[in-house]
């Protein structure tokens, strides 16, 4: 026999029970945390909601900075990890790949990084994709 009752999760977020699994399974994929998007993105906007509140794009832009500084030091992390840098050498990679134009790429760059000298990427030209 099917429970009755109040969904709670619809209560604190305004999502049904079976969708919020959903939302956890996308930020599963999406490499966010789950608990942190349901506190504080769901949980905010629902309140908003009760509250007659209205949601207009300046609110819309203010949830998604967090979210976009939580994605970025994920990315972060990523850029340590595969070139193997820090410090200043981080910070020019991160400016290096934030001044790419179309059709660059950086890579890593094993010679320099196996004598210890130069940069540990290079920026290549490229017209396409295999």
């Amino acid at each position: 026999m099917a429970k009755k009752g109040l969904d709670t999760t619809f209560l604190h977020y305004g999502i049904r029970k079976e969708d919020i699994s959903l939302i956890e399974t996308l930020c599963t994929e999406h490499k966010l945390e789950f608990d942190w998007v349901k506190e504080e993105l769901l949980k905010e906007f629902h309140e908003r909601k009760i509250r007659n509140q209205e949601i207009d794009e300046k609110t819309i832009e203010n949830a998604q900075y967090p979210l976009i500084m939580k994605q970025q030091s994920i990315n972060d992390g990523v850029i340590r990890d595969l070139f193997g840098v820090s410090g200043n050498e981080f910070q020019e990679i991160r400016q290096a790949i934030s001044g790419l134009q179309k059709g660059e790429l950086i890579i890593k760059n094993p010679i320099a990084i196996a004598l210890g000298m130069g940069k540990k990427y290079k920026k290549i030209k490229i017209s396409h994709l295999i």
